[in-house]
């Protein structure tokens, strides 16, 4: 009936009727693995399946599904079949199903069987003879065969199932047979793999030994010392605990134990019990005293091991004072004295003692009142007139009755301390008053109309209206200066040069300065002094020379930076003489600048000829239209330099020809002046345009 079944089933999945749906944890799931592996890879592939692991129990054959050996997975873009299953350590892989969960999720199954685990336990080489007795017979190695994952408690052999001398004791099992002795390496459950453990053994008895120290606070830091006649050595089992006492000791605190507390088969145990100073608190109550360091009157507490000095910090806390009053010492209760040294063995309460055999005195600072006018300054009467000081400071001391108090007074910026008497100090606070007075110092502020290089160096500095060069202004710091100079009290002019006032060398003060400051006045040159000469030409036997006509000479100032304005049309005709060429210059503050006006003089129609025998130039003139060309040649020499003029006027052509073109009617003079390093020519035509 079951053949039937199955045959039913895999005609359904072959003709494709059926989705695949199929659970079972039946070992028949490889049988049709492969009628399924179509659909598988469909459908599985994409949307994935769990893998669950599980082995045979340990105490059964079959396999135990409620206990998985493994933490479930789920595998994406691959199908059941193909999966490989991993190796897992203390397992076989056996066989594997494939079903469905309550979810619909397809489950693939590994079935590993659990691996046979062998611990071996060899007492062969025990230095005292043990054999096993188990199963009838002396032997010195016992193996144990169990599954992986076997707890070992109860099938572990131990010294009871042996035979030995009592010189040793079994110490447990370890994995080499030498080495230092360790604590049992036998694992709780039968390992992955096959081990053998090789018994350890201990003599029957070992030294130890148990050590005392005291901290010694004698020292800083403390430290701890044995007390050797406490300190003993003993012998026990390996093994077993170290027996001690660790007794309350007076003045100390509980005992710390520390080091080996089992005692060790190669003796080399020690424990050290260490006993630390017990501290104690001593309370000091200022008595209406001040602390020196945070200014309180509470008490305060010093906490420190008994027998251990104050140190430098703690006594630095102890500084105390009082007014009018003198520090006499510390009272316990019983007596009186100095600052303790060394915390006692219990707490103790102190208190402040005082002696009023010192009185109080106070310092006043007084200082000058300022703009006080003239003839009530300080340095004016040379008398401290009470009402012309004000009071702004003081501070309070102590000091011996009938002792004689001289201070020295702070400098302070802008006042000078007026000498004074010393003070003898009286039991009556109101008389034991030092009034120190301040007086303003005389400042004197110098106004200069120009740097001392300027005035000794020459003629070009600033002045004031009075024409000199520094005026003086005198006060008192603090007070109001009164007068005052600005750039409308000085100027600075020469015959060639103009300056402006731009600032002082730094802001004059409104009120006096604490101490004397110079103020320069800064200029800036705005204008300086030009030259116009006049040159005329002057032509000798065919050699042009130019004069200045002095005479006409002009000299302007303008603004330093600019460049001069002489029109050419603003020249006056000179008869004989051409239009002027005038070359415009900037403005220089040194007021050298120098504009040239020359003119050219006019040729004679007469051809001028340097060289006797030399023929002069030749100027050809033709007309076309309105259009004339003029031409200039010589026949015998060469020429290097030509100027022409059109009507007087100065023509920017420099050939040897002269193209006028868009003439209109009239006639126009044409001179040519031609050169070169022997001669100058001259020549002038005239030429009519209809």
């Amino acid at each position: 009936m079951k053949q039937n079944k199955l045959k039913v089933l895999i005609n359904i999945l072959i003709i494709g009727l059926l989705p695949f749906a199929f659970l079972t944890c039946s070992p028949m799931i490889e049988d049709i693995a492969g009628l399924i592996k179509d659909d598988s890879t469909g459908s599985q592939a994409a949307n994935g399946f769990l893998v669950e692991y599980y082995a045979d129990g340990l105490n059964s054959s079959a396999t135990d599904y409620s206990n998985p050996i493994k933490t479930a997975v789920r595998v994406q873009n691959s199908t059941p079949q193909d999966y490989t299953a991993e190796t897992l350590p203390g397992f076989t892989y056996s066989s594997r199903e494939v079903g469905q969960n309550t979810s619909g999720t397809t489950v693939l199954k590994l079935i590993y069987t659990r691996n046979l685990i062998t611990l071996t336990f060899d007492i062969s080489e025990s230095p005292n003879n043990a054999l096993w007795n188990i199963e009838g017979a002396d032997h010195s190695v016992y193996t144990v065969t169990k599954k992986f994952g076997t707890p070992t408690s109860n099938v572990t052999p131990d010294d009871s199932n042996m035979t030995f001398s009592n010189s040793y004791f079994f110490y447990g099992w370890g994995l080499s047979r030498t080495g230092e002795l360790a604590a049992s390496q036998l694992p709780a459950s039968f390992p992955e793999s096959n081990v053998t453990f090789y018994a350890r053994w201990v003599t029957s008895s070992a030294n130890y030994t148990v050590k005392y120290f005291y901290e010694d606070v004698s020292t800083s830091p403390s430290t701890y010392i044995e007390n050797t006649t406490q300190s003993y050595t003993d012998s026990g089992r390996p093994g077993t605990q170290i027996t001690y006492e660790a007794n309350a000791v007076a003045l100390y605190n509980e005992p710390v134990v520390s080091g080996d507390t089992v005692i060790k088969a190669d003796g080399s145990s020690v424990l050290e019990i260490r006993y630390e100073k017990a501290s104690v608190t001593l309370s000091f109550a200022s008595n209406g005293g001040t602390w020196t360091d945070d200014s309180s009157t509470e008490s305060r507490q010093l906490t420190g091991k008994i027998g251990a000095s104050l140190s430098a910090a703690d006594t630095a806390k102890l500084a105390i004072s009082k007014d009018e009053y003198t520090f006499v010492g510390w009272n316990n209760g019983t007596s009186t004295g100095s600052n303790p040294r060394q915390y006692p063995e219990s707490n103790v309460s102190y208190t402040a003692q005082w002696s009023q055999n010192a009185a109080l005195y106070t310092v006043q600072f007084w200082y000058e009142n300022a703009n006080l006018g003239s003839g009530n300054h300080y340095l004016e009467t040379h008398s401290v007139t009470p009402g012309n000081f004000t009071l702004t400071d003081h501070y309070d001391d102590t000091a011996e009755i009938g002792q004689s108090i001289s201070i020295d007074e702070p400098s302070v910026t802008g006042f000078t301390a007026i000498d004074r008497e010393p003070l003898l100090i009286t039991t009556n606070p109101e008389s034991n008053i030092i009034n120190v007075y301040y007086h303003r110092n005389a400042i004197t502020l110098t106004y200069k109309s120009d740097s001392d290089s300027a005035v000794n160096g020459g003629t070009e500095y600033g002045k004031f209206s009075d024409e000199s060069t520094s005026k003086l202004v005198s006060g008192y710091f603090g007070d109001t200066v009164a007068t005052s100079y600005s750039g409308s009290d000085v100027s600075k002019l020469t015959a060639s040069k103009t300056w402006v006032f731009a600032s002082w060398s730094s802001t004059p003060a409104t009120t006096f300065p604490s101490a004397n400051e110079n103020y320069i006045a800064q200029w800036t040159q705005t204008e300086a002094l030009y030259t116009v000469r006049y040159y005329f030409e002057n032509i000798v036997s065919g050699v042009s020379n130019w004069v200045e006509d002095q005479d006409r000479r002009t000299s302007t100032k303008a603004a330093v930076g600019s460049t001069t304005a002489i029109a050419v049309a603003d020249q006056e005709e000179v008869e004989g003489y051409c239009t002027p060429e005038v070359t415009n210059v900037i403005v220089v503050p040194e007021a050298t600048s120098v504009v040239n006006v020359r003119y050219p003089q006019m040729a004679s129609p007469t051809p001028s000829v340097v060289n006797p025998g030399v023929n002069d130039i030749v100027l050809t003139v033709t007309v076309n239209g309105n259009n004339v060309t003029a031409v200039c040649t010589h026949p015998n020499a060469t020429l290097t330099t030509y100027k022409w003029y059109v009507n007087g006027n100065r023509s920017n052509v420099t050939a040897s020809t002269l193209n006028l073109t868009n003439l209109s009617a009239g006639t126009y003079s044409i001179y040519v002046v031609a050169s070169n390093q022997f001669a100058t020519y001259t020549q002038r035509r005239a030429v009519t345009v209809e």
